[in-house]
């Protein structure tokens, strides 16, 4: 077995890894979310508003351990599915991005009476959180194995 290189990894090789175990939705359990106090509201529990208009949870240190897509095109008037996502291969794990997104998303479901989901709407319990930690933490391992830990400036050049 040869560990390829940085140059012989390719982005395709990660993708389907990476979107496999990164995704968390809150939906809402009664009417949907206005627009107009679910932004801001996001922004009070630490959300940062980008230039680009994507809402992302900042790291402390220029980066970010998450975004927030709220599921609705600039002329809905509300939302009724938030889904927030971890970028797997630009979040070094010891930023604990999986960790802080899962418990950004329970603390959501508690305060705008939701419920944590699947993509395919079906609740997510803590066992199934869990096992998605692991796959996340399992591909942590094969990018250090690769020669290309998550964050890394390779990585961020790779998948950014």
């Amino acid at each position: 077995f040869k560990q390829k290189t940085a140059y012989e990894i390719s982005t395709r090789d990660w993708s389907s890894d990476v979107c496999s175990s990164d995704l968390i939705n809150v939906r809402s359990n009664a009417a949907p979310w206005p627009m107009s106090t679910l932004k801001p509201a996001l922004q009070r529990q630490g959300m940062e508003l980008r230039p680009d208009g994507k809402l992302v949870m900042p790291d402390g240190e220029g980066g970010l351990l998450f975004s927030v897509n709220v599921n609705a095109n600039p002329a809905d008037d509300s939302s009724a599915k938030i889904t927030l996502l971890l970028p797997v291969a630009l979040v070094a794990p010891e930023r604990g991005g999986f960790k802080a997104m899962t418990a950004f998303a329970k603390s959501l479901a508690n305060r705008l009476s939701g419920a944590v989901v699947d993509d395919e709407g079906q609740p997510l319990p803590d066992t199934s959180i869990a096992a998605i930690a692991e796959q996340v933490a399992d591909f942590y391992r094969a990018m250090a194995q690769a020669g290309i830990p998550a964050g890394s400036h390779v990585a961020q050049r790779l998948f950014a």
